[in-house]
């Protein structure tokens, strides 16, 4: 048994420890659901979860497994036998949404409340606003309880408070500066921290470390769901977190739940990481959820992953796995197909080709050139196809992009244009964004001049980035509109897939020759 135990890994690819019977019949109720990264329990120590299991159920919201794995690891205390503080200062706690980080939270703020005299906890979010919602959350479910009538809560505006029986008190205030002014909380929890840039956040810590420090007993908790690009203040304690996980001295708790990298997230097998599925949250309420949201808000909120926007249509570091720099396009060989697109202010064009691989039998793209303006482009596909001699060449039919068709049929009277309707290119789209999904295409694009060697750093990468999306019939298409920068790459890349799906046209391939005068 414990060879079997030293090889096994969390998600993430944490070695699991020893742990004590207690313990790992704590992990092993969670089933499918154990954490992706985790600060590991020591064996033997004292920590909240018995008193904790009382509390949740005079609340009427009994702990569910991944709970009570984070209240075990987040509330043990240093070593002895008498409580004196506990072993994590900084407990950071990422999960889905739908997950009962609520619930977790008002379990530990209740229980402390009640064991500790006077004790001081305060709590915020992103906003004063959504501090004040958030903590409303907290304790009404306190209040109505069988602790009704036995404590005290004031809603008023600038003395919002519940005080227990004890003396202990529980408290939101705004995320700014200056709010914990002349205050000692023992307890401070920092709701939804994906919000918070980097000078917000740092801002926040600098007001809460020093009105914490010289309480031994103190505990701060940042808790949230992924965030975005702008996210930075949190992801940059994610990091920290995961280096620490390793650390058995490190006073910071790092706790992670999210889908596997790399996994299908429209997979129901995907979910089953997810803390709360199977107990306050079902396959079918996942399914519709995931039919509700844009896939960079459901990656982010409901997958836990980091992604660029809320409303990325693909998560750019899934795309980024699909880059393969040794693809390259066959010559003469009439297996390939070529497309341009001219953006919709005319600032930018691309070429794609796409092919596929012989190897591994998947659909290859290459960003052959990009560059300003539009009106290079009609000779460069003109020479790239007497170059690569491609089976089909063609483009959607739609914006600028038509100037430069009529210019290619000018240039070469003999190319035969495959043009892409509203429909058939709704498909692409669609078909696109599927094979993306699941790795069944791979991408490649020289970076940038004067830029690292990074697939972050090139245009079709970008363009996946900032594309937003619209309806079209039954379907969806690329709004080259409403996204936040152009994508003529991105619809290159799209419309060159999807006439390489086509296959062949029922007419000779095309041929170049002169124009006759």
């Amino acid at each position: 048994m414990v060879a079997v135990l030293d090889l096994e890994l969390t998600r993430g690819g944490q070695e699991v420890p020893h742990l004590s019977p207690a313990d790992r019949a704590l992990w092993d109720a969670m089933g499918d659901a154990t954490p992706s990264f985790t600060s590991w329990p020591r064996a033997g120590a004292c920590h909240d979860l018995a008193t904790a299991r009382v509390v949740a159920v005079a609340l009427g919201t009994p702990l569910t497994p991944w709970q009570e794995w984070t209240v075990r690891v987040s509330t043990e205390w240093m070593p002895g036998p008498v409580f004196i503080a506990y072993r994590f200062k900084l407990v950071l706690l990422t999960v889905p949404r739908q997950s009962g980080k609520t619930t977790t939270v008002r379990t530990v703020l209740t229980d402390r409340a009640l064991r500790m005299p006077n004790r001081r906890e305060f709590y915020t979010a992103q906003t004063g606003k959504d501090a004040t919602a958030r903590w409303k959350d907290l304790v009404d479910q306190i209040s109505a309880g069988p602790m009704r009538g036995h404590v005290i809560l004031r809603r008023a505006i600038g003395s919002q408070s519940l005080t227990f029986p004890n003396g202990a008190t529980l408290s939101p205030f705004a995320p700014t500066p200056k709010s914990l002014h002349g205050y000692t909380p023992h307890d401070v929890v920092v709701d939804e921290i994906f919000a918070l840039d980097d000078a917000s956040g740092n801002d926040l810590m600098g007001a809460i470390g020093p009105a914490q420090v010289t309480l031994p007993d103190r505990q701060l908790w940042l808790i949230s769901t992924m965030g975005t690009k702008d996210s930075t203040f949190l992801h940059g304690w994610v990091d920290r977190g995961l280096e620490i996980t390793t650390d058995p001295d490190s006073s910071m708790c790092y706790l992670e739940w999210s889908m596997k990298p790399g996994a299908d997230p429209y997979d129901p097998e995907s979910w089953k990481f997810h803390p709360a599925l199977g107990h306050t949250i079902t396959l079918e309420s996942l399914a519709d959820l995931a039919g509700q949201h844009s896939f960079g808000e459901w990656m982010r909120a409901f997958m836990n992953r980091r992604t660029q926007t809320t409303d990325a249509v693909i998560e750019a570091g899934l795309f980024a796995d699909l880059n393969d720099p040794e693809q390259t396009p066959p010559r003469n060989t009439g297996d390939m197909v070529l497309s341009y697109e001219v953006s919709m202010d005319r600032s930018r064009s691309a070429i794609v080709a796409a092919w596929v691989d012989p190897v591994t039998d998947k659909p290859a793209l290459r960003v052959l050139r990009v560059g300003a303006g539009w009106t290079w482009l009609a000779p460069a596909v003109v020479a790239i196809s007497k170059d690569l001699h491609p089976r089909a060449i063609g483009a959607d039919d739609g914006g600028p992009t038509r100037d430069a068709t009529e210019e290619i049929r000018m240039l070469q009277q003999s190319i035969e244009l495959e043009l892409l309707q509203a429909r058939d290119f709704a498909t692409a789209c669609d078909g696109f964004k599927a094979r993306a999904l699941v790795g069944a295409f791979t991408w490649y694009e020289e970076p940038r001049q004067g830029q690292a060697d990074d697939e972050a750093q090139t245009f079709l990468a970008e363009a996946v980035a900032v594309a937003k999306t619209r309806t079209m019939g039954q379907g969806w298409a690329w709004d080259r509109m409403k996204s936040r920068g152009p994508i003529p790459e991105l619809v290159a890349a799209t419309v060159a897939l999807r006439l390489l799906e086509r296959g062949p046209v029922q007419q000779p391939a095309p041929k170049f020759r002169e124009a006759q005068e």
